[in-house]
Parts: structure tokens; sequence; C-alpha cells
């Protein structure tokens, strides 16, 4: 137990005073549902107005992408859908995204049936904008039913586990001091979701949302459902599979493998179990590729689906660590100069390449590491697990009280389940062959459920959608989005830091009260003088350099942030004040400084969310 855990280890209620007796310290606020859902539903509301408003804005070629797909899916058999080629954008993705393509390709045609040509040549007419818009606001409603699935699950089911600091609203600051305010506008309010999709062009609102129902229903013990919307998601876009290890390991760890009489691993799997969960996988992936097997056609989806041909990173480098390692690579050869061969993943082309001085990366060499981080991660949640359940048998020897066994209990498997699905993402996001910068977009959803389990969440979440919603900026490259960019990231600022700042004060005050009366009625206590001590330095009001704090982070943490600032300024009026610098010679550097800055903040995220899984409860 730590001064950051704010799960309250020994009553989830407020109302005990000094001494034992029954006057309230202070009174938790009723939960009140109808203003939860009022908050929920307005708040969808006005960002779908939003997104309504975005529809003339500037698109990617994604939308002709997505527009080729349509055209493909219906005007050729599905045995073609994966050969044909008379576009350079071809069919990529598993094969409900093709079925899904099929069924908006027949909506279409009630809009401009010219869209549903196949062409070599771009398409785009006003009816075929709105349409293609359309069909992502409309496919958010799913994104909005998985949040809805989360708010269900944080306040009615489980508020114990992902909001057990009780619910403490101040009527003079309601919004602001209220968890679910906070969860319910951080959901929604998903400015990557609105750069990505409601702008530069994509689904990933729709996928997001089929995750959000998948990881509910795993914490809310009903792993079948969860299983299954977990293998339909695959089989909409398989970069999911990121995030595949996690479930795996957790299911396995957690369901497949029998327990003994002491809660203690025994290495013996429930089959019963097992095969339930491999028949529900197995049968969509059945379901999804058995016609295209028939035609004859699974070698060909299987090379449309994982094109290595393409490179180690992306034409723009996602944040991750081959980005530091290509930026070390380009600095060692222009400040050795031991070769004169220009750099080959500079040049904005999508590629393999070979690195200047560093070893070249190849896709076996990312397998084996992301394989080898997996091993470590699986290992480590067996060896915690085992852990864990002999403390708490050792302390049920010692003592048969029920409040002191729960003072030593570990976090709910729901919050490993979680963090796992963080680990595993991230591990891929960091080592994976041709990542996307996009691909971060699985990622930052996962760890809003966890903002007021423990602090450390909370101020991760703030590093790294940070980083993250940042890293998408170069997508919107045209100067008419450039003033939307900083409106959208100040109000995604404002709220975050505004009201977990907020929250976590509320929250220092009541864990000083709390366990300043803890430790007056237990003077022998060590384990609780040792937390009053923690908790004094966690929320410390004025520690070194604190003018230059921002809420929840220290200094180092907040000059990071603060170092945005410069880094767009460079991005931004770079090319204008050094022309031949920037807008000629070195016309990636911008790119480069933005790609290799964020990525040590989210590298920076992913090494302390290991730290907190290897030696952390």
């Amino acid at each position: 137990m730590t001064a950051t855990d704010l799960r309250n280890p020994r009553s989830s209620s407020m109302t005990t005073g000094h001494g034992g007796n029954n006057k309230p310290v202070q009174k938790m606020s009723a939960y009140d549902s109808e203003t939860i859902w009022s908050m929920f539903f307005s708040i969808t509301i006005i960002v779908t107005c939003i997104k309504f408003l975005l529809i003339p804005s500037y698109y990617s070629t994604d939308l002709e992408v997505h527009r080729n797909w349509m055209a493909i899916t219906f005007n050729k058999p599905l045995s073609e859908w994966y050969t044909e080629n008379t576009s350079k954008w071809t069919l990529d993705y598993p094969p409900f995204f093709a079925y899904f393509e099929y069924i908006l390709a027949y909506f279409a045609q009630f809009f401009d049936k010219n869209m549903l040509q196949i062409r070599q040549d771009s398409y785009m007419s006003p009816e075929t904008l709105f349409y293609m818009r359309l069909t992502v606001i409309v496919s958010d409603l799913v994104y909005y039913y998985g949040v809805y699935q989360w708010i269900q699950l944080m306040y009615h089911r489980q508020r114990n586990v992902f909001v057990s600091v009780p619910v403490i609203r101040q009527r003079s600051n309601y919004f602001l001091s209220s968890t679910s305010f906070t969860h319910i506008m951080l959901f929604l309010f998903n400015i990557g979701h609105i750069i990505v999709d409601n702008i530069h062009f994509q689904y990933n609102g729709f996928l997001n949302g089929l995750l959000l129902i998948s990881m509910a229903n795993i914490c809310n013990r009903q792993i079948y459902w969860g299983s299954f919307w977990f293998a339909i998601l695959l089989n909409f876009k398989h970069i999911y599979l990121y995030m595949a290890p996690g479930y795996l390991i957790y299911l396995f760890v957690e369901y497949c493998l029998i327990r003994n009489s002491r809660g203690l691993i025994t290495w013996k799997i429930n089959l019963n179990v097992l095969l339930r969960l491999a028949t529900i996988v197995i049968g969509v992936f059945i379901i999804s590729f058995l016609p295209f097997i028939l035609n004859g056609q699974f070698l060909n989806l299987l090379n449309r689906l994982f094109p290595f041909q393409r490179g180690l990173s992306h034409a723009y480098w996602a944040p991750n660590f081959w980005s530091l390692y290509n930026g070390y690579d380009l600095i060692m050869a222009r400040f050795y100069r031991t070769t004169d061969r220009q750099s080959p993943y500079t040049g904005g082309l999508v590629q393999q390449t070979e690195h200047l001085i560093l070893p070249t990366i190849t896709p076996t060499i990312t397998l084996i590491l992301i394989v080898f981080i997996l091993i470590i991660i699986a290992v480590s949640y067996i060896h915690q697990q085992q852990r864990q359940q002999q403390k708490k048998n050792i302390n049920r020897i010692k003592s048969r009280s029920t409040s002191n066994q729960n003072s030593h209990s570990n976090y709910p498997s729901e919050i490993r389940f979680l963090h796992l699905i963080l680990l595993s993402s991230l591990t891929f996001f960091e080592f994976g062959y041709h990542v996307h910068e996009k691909s971060i977009l699985l990622v930052i959803p996962t760890i809003l459920p966890l903002i007021f389990v423990n602090i450390d969440y909370a101020q991760i979440f703030l590093l790294l959608s940070m980083a993250g919603y940042y890293s998408l900026y170069p997508l919107l490259f045209k100067n008419a989005e450039s003033l939307l960019k900083l409106l959208l990231m100040a109000i995604h600022l404002l709220i975050s830091f505004g009201t977990l700042n907020n929250r976590y004060r509320i929250i220092k005050r009541w864990l000083l009260d709390k366990y300043s009366t803890t430790t007056t009625d237990h003077n022998d206590d060590d384990d609780d003088n040792e937390l009053m001590k923690e908790i004094h330095n966690e929320f410390r009001q004025n520690p070194p350099f604190s003018f230059l704090k921002l809420p929840l982070l220290n200094v180092l943490e907040s000059l990071y942030i603060l170092g945005f600032l410069i880094i767009h300024l460079i991005y931004t009026f770079g090319p204008y004040l050094l022309p031949e610098l920037l807008g000629q010679r070195f016309q990636f550097l911008p790119l480069l400084l933005i790609s290799i800055y964020c990525s040590i903040g989210i590298l920076y995220c992913y090494n302390w969310l290991f730290t907190m899984f290897l030696f952390t409860s």
C-alpha cells in the first residue's frame, strides 16, 4: 500500500468519525444516476455537433482509400476483393471490415452512384464527402455505446474498483469535483478521434468502441462475451493484435489455470473454460475467413494484411523506440561522416531501408524482441499472483479479521487486466515493425478507467495523451487547420489538468484527514506512520521549483509538457523563418523533431507502467 493508492483499504465509507464514533467527518454525496446520464447524453450531443461542423474540413487520401474499398466490394465478386488493384489503394483490412464497406456501399448509391465506380484516379463530389463523413459520425455510435458500458461498470456495478474513493461532489464546483464528469468528458471528447476520424478520415472511434465493449465485458466477469467481441474486433482491424497477448495472459492465468484450496496456481488447466474460449474465438475467425478460403483467396488476403516489405518505419515515423533508433543513426552518420549515402528513411517514402551506422532492423528482430518482453510480462504476472496469494494465506493464519486481510489485498483483477492490455499494446507500439503513428489511439482509451484508481495512472494519462495526441498533428498540415489543432489541444488540457487536479486536491484532504485519524488511534502501527509520510510527500504543496510545476506532475515532467511549445513553434514557423534550411535542405527535420520528442514521453510512460507492473501489486 502506497500513498498513491486511492482505494480505501479499511473502509469505503466516509462517515467514520474520530475515535470510531458515528459522527461523520465528511458526508459522501449520494450517487445521482440521473445527473450522470444527463451529462453523458448532453456531452454526446455536443461532440456530435462538433463533428458535423467538421464535414467540410480537410480530408486526406484515406477518404479515397475507403471510397475505393466501397467500390471494390460493391462491383467485384468476393473472390476478387483482395486481388483487385486498379487503384493503388488496395483493400488491406480483414474480412469483417470488407463486409462493413460492402454495407456502406449499398447506402452510398442513394447519395452518388459515381462514388462506387472503380477507377485509377481519385473521385470526389459534395455528396460523396457528406456521405463519407456521415458514415464516420454514425459509426461512432458504437464508441458511445462502449463508453456507456464503461460508465455503467464504473458507477453502477463496480464502483468500489474504479472509483472507490467516495464520489465527493461540491455543489459550488460540481463539474471539476465530479469523477463521473471527468470520465465522461475525457472518453467522449477524444481529440485523437476528432483529428484522425472526423478530419483526416478513418474509423478508429467505431473500432475503439468494440474494444471498450470487449474490455467492459471482461471486467464484468463476462469473459465469453468479452472474448467474442475482441475476436470480432480483430476481424475488423488486425492492428488490435497488439492487445491480444494481454487478453491471452489474463484469461489463461485467471480463468484457465486451476488453483488449489489455498488459492495457488497448480498448472492444471480447466479444459471446460479453455475449450469454450477457443471455440468462440476460432468460430468467429472461421465465419470471417471461410468464404475467402473456399475461393482460394486466403494467401492473397494474408499478403495484404501483413506487408512486411513496407519497412521498419512509416513515412512519418511513429513516436516509438525506433524513431529514437533512426534519429541516433542519422546523427551518428552525420557526426562521423563514415558514409556518403543519403539517409533512406527521411525521404517520405514507404519502403524497406538500411540504417547508415546501426544494424538494420528486420521484422524477425522486432518479433523476437516483442516476444521476449511479453514472456517477461507473463512470467512476472504469474509470479506476482503466486506471491500475493501466499501473503494472503499468511495474513489469514495470523488473523481472521476481515479488515486486516483487506488491508493487504492486492489490486482487483480488473485493474491488472487493464494494466496488461496497456503493457501489451504499448510493447507492440514501441517495438513493432512498420507502426503507424495513429496506433496510439488504441492505447489512450484503455488507461481512462484507471485515472481514479491510482495517481500514477492519472499522471501517465496526462503525459501519454499529450505526447500521443500531439504526434498526430502532422496529419493536419494545412494552414486552415492550424488554429483548430491548438483549440482542440487547449480544450483537452483544460479538461484533463483542470478536473484531475481539482479531484486529487479533494482526495488529498480526504487522505490526510483519514490517516491522521487512523494514526491517532493506532500509534503503534509503523505502516500507517510511514504511509502518512508518503501522503505528505506525494501531495506536498511547495516542492523545489514549484513555479515550474503543472498539476500532478513533477518539475521534469512539467518541463517536458512545456517543451511542446518550442516544438510547435519550430514546426509551425520554422519553414517560414528558415526557408533555405527547413524548407529545402532539411524538410523532414520538423517532423523528425515531433516524432522523437513525442517518443521520449511515450517511452517514459511505457517504462513507468512496466515498473509499476513489476514492482507493485
